[in-house]
């Protein structure tokens, strides 16, 4: 399984890829492939 990871506040660089997320700042919550850039700091 590839899984694609953007750190943008859009989608472009990974409208064609199946199962991407992006990492976004700005977003208190999850939301569809959006992640909260935040939620990364917990895995440090």
């Amino acid at each position: 399984m590839l899984i694609g990871l953007s750190i943008s506040k859009d989608g472009k660089q990974i409208a064609d890829v199946p199962n991407a997320f992006i990492a976004a700042d700005g977003i208190e919550y999850a939301l569809g492939n959006k992640i909260p850039l935040w939620l990364f700091g917990f895995l440090y």
